[in-house]
């Protein structure tokens, strides 16, 4: 009993045609993201900063948590356990505050990227209207 396979085959690409990414997109593109890396460095290198923060303490508070635990049976002296659970919870309103952070500045750097595409897109037609007339 033989069976068949049904095998599908890409369409072939031409020689004079290979496969290109649009330069009408590709230059406008690049100048929008270009032009935002120099404007709002400081604030991505802000970003990526509470970023790593807020994921190392939202990593960092079950854990902590789980060794409070662990320790909890064998503690003798209890203000330290007290001590211990009160680090905790500024460390999880830490990464909560974080968290938060996060948000709004990922938020204003999305804001500031939508200004400068507009800006471009706008500068780029004003060009274009100039050029033809």
């Amino acid at each position: 009993m033989a069976t068949s396979t049904l095998l599908v085959q890409p369409k072939p690409r031409s020689v004079d045609q290979p496969h290109q990414v649009n330069d009408s997109v590709l230059l406008p593109a690049s100048a929008i993201l270009h032009a935002y890396w120099r404007s709002d460095r400081p604030l991505l290198l802000i970003v990526a900063a509470v970023a790593v923060l807020s994921s190392a303490s939202c990593v960092a508070g079950p854990y902590v948590f789980s060794c409070l635990i662990d320790r909890l049976p064998r503690s003798e002296d209890m203000s330290v356990v007290a001590w211990s659970f009160a680090g905790y919870a500024v460390l999880v309103g830490a990464a909560s505050a974080l968290q938060r952070m996060l948000q709004y500045l990922s938020f204003m750097a999305a804001e500031n990227l939508s200004f400068i595409a507009a800006t471009r897109f706008f500068d780029r037609i004003l060009r274009a209207r100039l050029k033809n007339g």
